[in-house]
């Protein structure tokens, strides 16, 4: 009957967690279908993924393209499908490792000479809802409550953090899988060790394969891997479990060298790229760091709990101290009458002479957590070449873990555990719509949505006017693709060569002028324009992103 009872249980906590993930995956699809454009970075991932000329090519300055030549340099075609050769030769030429971008790759051989979003909000989603999963099996073996387990995947699942991660199109949906798994993998290495349970070969071949994975998705996952793995280590030499120590020693040891073996690059990426560089640059100068710390922070602060991580934290060490006081001396306890609707509070105040407080092992788990939260944050806050939310993205599915379970942790010492399980629910959803209440999903561009205007104007040729270094005008490549034939000056407004090149094609009538980075107002642009080119009239139709005209000439 028990058996029956526990399997019945374990039913329906599969059918809530469906529930769950399928809510999940439709307001994934919601926020998928607002995104309207796309960070420079992301038209970079297309670009990596699926353009023999590696990133951003520059071969359409001073001279006229078709757009049909842009597609073929963005897009997979019928001679570039599953052309993995391609993609691993862009990412050395680049500053990450391949495997993200292999997939975005094989997507899109799947649909060769499409271009859209989906290509890669789908991976991004899988990975979403699969880390959720993740989530929840960590939460389930380490708080046992199926409740408070299933409060914890939501609390991932919902919040702004994560459908930011979701629609920004790069490698860190991926990135957090990886992480979080590793983390699983770690606690169910904990709880063998606690139970006195031999850890099989199938258990260290499975850290080796993810250690080897999140290293060849995004090499800021050794940084994570450094502080887990090292407080893991640290336990088993306190421990004295030798055997188990060199083992593992020898999977983690094993992933890097398996990854340098696939991808040699990497040691060059990490010391003499020109991140590598900038990353050790940065390390050997403190004058920014607090500052940077409190952007990291404060970033952090907006996508996991609304703008109120340091009131949270606050809240936290509030509770606790309660918590101290009442475990101490006032042993406060909370139970309600459902039959007779009534609540019964006890109290037995005394101060123990003697304190015995015994540590569980699961505060150790916990104080790894936060040790390798503090870590990461702090080192990564201190080499980043940007301080933005993306870097810190692998930390939001570890950081929901902590908060919930901390939380659960000091309320059930005040109220029985199914009525602690059910008060964080409802906290942790107020958390979530409170963040969405007050600021928007990351990386949807929303006022992008002007820029489908330009579909109407597709037949018209294009001059691109450059302000800036000459890759940047890539950024609107997915748009020049679909114009007869697009003209890119020089970077850095050099327009010297305009009027020569120009000659080349004829531009009586319409056409459009891109203004990419151009720091001056619009007679400044045109003033500057008119010394090369006889525009008679201009009129601006875009506003979003880089301003786009509609020109008139008569004659050249």
């Amino acid at each position: 009957m028990q058996q029956l009872k526990r399997l019945a249980s374990m039913q329906s906590n599969y059918v809530f967690l469906i529930i769950l993930l399928l809510l999940q995956f439709l307001l994934c699809l919601h926020f998928g279908n607002e995104k309207a454009g796309f960070h420079v970075d992301e038209v970079a991932t297309y670009e990596l993924s699926n353009s023999p000329d590696g990133i951003w090519p520059t071969w359409g300055i001073n001279q006229w393209r078709s757009g049909e030549e842009y597609k073929n340099s963005f897009l997979i075609n019928q001679n570039t499908r599953f052309s993995y050769t391609m993609v691993y030769e862009n990412q050395e030429k680049d500053v990450h490792p391949p495997l993200y971008y292999m997939i975005i790759h094989t997507i899109s051989s799947f649909v060769p000479g499409i271009f859209s979003k989906w290509i890669g909000l789908i991976p991004n989603i899988v990975f979403s809802i699969l880390t959720t999963i993740v989530v929840w099996n960590i939460s389930t073996k380490l708080i046992q409550n199926n409740i408070v387990a299933l409060a914890t995947a939501g609390f991932y699942a919902f919040s702004v953090g994560t459908f930011s991660t979701v629609t920004f199109i790069r490698m860190y949906a991926m990135m957090a899988l990886f992480c979080s798994l590793l983390v699983l993998i770690h606690v169910n290495l904990a709880c063998k060790l606690l139970y006195h349970k031999e850890i099989l070969k199938k258990d260290y071949l499975l850290l080796l394969l993810c250690t080897t994975a999140g290293i060849l998705t995004q090499y800021y996952f050794m940084i994570f891997c450094f502080f887990l793995c090292g407080c893991f280590a640290i336990g088993l030499f306190l421990l004295k479990k030798w055997r188990q120590l060199f083992i593992y020693i020898g999977a983690e040891f094993g992933a890097i060298l398996i990854s340098l073996l696939i991808f040699p690059k990497m040691l060059y990426h990490c010391f003499e790229g020109y991140r590598g560089k900038e990353a050790l640059a940065n390390a050997a100068h403190s004058e920014q760091a607090i500052e940077s710390l409190k952007k990291v922070v404060s970033i952090i602060s907006k996508q996991v709990g609304s703008g109120w991580l340091w009131e949270l934290g606050i809240l936290i060490l509030g509770v606790l101290l309660l918590f101290l006081v009442n475990y101490f001396f006032l042993h406060i306890k909370v139970s309600f009458d459902s039959k007779d609707f009534r609540i019964f509070c006890n109290a037995d105040i005394f101060l123990k002479r003697k304190i015995t407080y015994i540590v569980p092992y699961k505060i150790f788990i916990y104080l790894t957590f936060v040790l390798v939260i503090t870590g990461y944050l702090l080192l990564v806050s201190r080499i980043a070449p940007f301080q933005t939310d993306r870097y810190y993205m692998c930390l939001y599915p570890l950081i929901y873990i902590v908060l919930a379970h901390v939380f659960f942790f000091l309320i059930q010492h005040v109220f029985k555990s199914i009525s602690a399980a059910y008060i964080l629910s409802i906290f942790l959803l107020l958390i979530c719509t409170a963040g969405h209440l007050q600021q928007e999903v990351n990386y949807i561009y929303k006022n992008y949505k002007q820029r489908v205007t330009l579909h109407e104007y597709a037949d018209l040729p294009v001059i691109v006017i450059n302000g800036t270094y000459n890759e940047y005008a890539n950024y609107w490549i997915y748009e020049y693709m679909e114009h007869p034939a697009v003209f890119r000056t020089e970077g850095y407004f050099e327009l010297s060569k305009l009027s020569k090149y120009l000659n080349n094609h004829n531009l009586s009538g319409s056409f459009l002028i891109y203004a990419c980075g151009i720091n001056m107002n619009e007679d400044e642009l045109f003033n500057e324009i008119a010394k090369y080119i006889n525009v008679d009239s201009h009129e601006q139709i875009v506003w979003a992103g880089d301003p786009v005209y509609l020109c008139n000439i008569s004659a050249q």
